[in-house]
């Protein structure tokens, strides 16, 4: 019998065998003898070479170049050839966050894996956000990647190819659309497309004129990528005030360049504000502090500084418009944190 009735994908290979996924059991190969029985096999039987003590739950498969199959897991990626003779020879990868590597798995719950038109494979990771699998030879344990960054929403559910080659990204209050030539993330939420929705698991399809088809919890949603048109507003972007948490005041400021932080003060948080008053609840802030990374908050507005070191800082604000788009519109305050 199956390994665990819990199932979270299915895929078929270049021969035609069929392979489900289960979040628990692990990965299964359905075997259909001459009389039409149907045997499963799986880590307790001949798929013995399967790391089912290191990783049970899969979140997805596809099968991508070289007939090698990937297969996303909450620990990891697991990848092998398709191409073998005897279920108990097939060689297994796993692929998981390497720490002292600048080019590994950005994150070991992979929660998404796309094989696009031109052969790439893209892999989107719980809390480490999109990837794109690198190296040649993807029968490795110690496979390379790109990291594009946390931009988009940690709980993304899948991804798709449009017919413009960039990708879609659904998650469970919004779309993000990465565009694969500039590099860049632009989300849209459920204000630009007028209507409440939670994003299914299942996997989205695009039809013969190119639109898009998600499933929500709400509903299809369908929409074209060409349609798809955001505003370009820059908005400035404010310092609304300043509390410290010494006496728990708060100090409101109609806009700052400049910050003096008193002696025995370091423990303060500056608030902010992007002046878009359209989808305003939807805007986004990141912020860095002499700092060449930047640090993406959502939507939160405020940013806390504990035991700030004397002296001179320049503090950073970028935010998105009310579409989700990031302006090129910088705010710099210089805090002087006198000793």
């Amino acid at each position: 019998s199956i390994s665990d009735n819990k199932i979270s994908c299915i895929d078929e290979d270049h021969n035609g065998r069929i392979w489900i996924g289960t979040y628990g059991g692990g990965l299964n190969l359905v075997e259909e003898k001459e009389d039409g029985a149907i045997r499963f096999i799986h880590a307790e039987n001949k798929l013995s070479g399967f790391p089912i003590n290191r990783t049970n739950s899969i979140r997805c498969m596809v099968e991508g170049p070289g007939h090698t199959i990937l297969v996303g897991t909450i620990e990891g990626l697991i990848t092998f050839s398709s191409d073998f003779s005897d279920y108990e020879n097939i060689r297994f990868y796993l692929n998981l966050p390497r720490p002292q590597a600048t080019d590994g798995l950005c994150s070991a719950d992979v929660m998404s894996v796309l094989r696009t038109t031109d052969e790439t494979i893209y892999c989107y990771c719980y809390g480490g956000g999109l990837c794109k699998l690198v190296s040649s030879n993807l029968l490795s344990d110690e496979l390379r990647f790109r990291s594009f960054g946390k931009e988009t929403s940690p709980l993304a559910r899948a991804l798709i190819e449009d017919k413009n080659h960039n990708i879609w990204i659904g998650s469970e209050t919004d779309i993000t659309l990465f565009d694969v030539h500039d590099q860049t993330f632009e989300s849209f939420g459920e204000t630009f497309f007028n209507r409440s929705f939670n994003y299914s698991e299942c996997l989205p399809v695009t039809d013969r004129q190119g639109d898009i088809l998600m499933g929500t919890e709400g509903g299809m949603l369908v929409f074209s990528p060409d349609s798809i048109v955001k505003q370009t507003y820059e908005a400035p972007i404010v310092v609304t005030g300043i509390k410290y948490s010494e006496d728990n005041l708060s100090h409101v400021l109609s806009d700052a360049d400049y910050l003096e932080i008193p002696t025995r003060r370091r423990n303060f948080t500056i608030s902010f504000a992007a002046l878009d008053y359209t989808n305003s609840l939807d805007i986004e802030y990141a912020y860095k502090l002499d700092d060449n990374q930047w640090y993406y908050i959502g939507k939160k507005n405020s940013v806390s500084f504990v035991s700030l070191p004397a002296g001179k800082y320049q503090f950073q604000i970028k935010a998105t418009n009310g579409d989700g788009i990031w302006m090129n519109t910088v705010k710099t305050v210089t805090l002087q944190v006198l000793p």
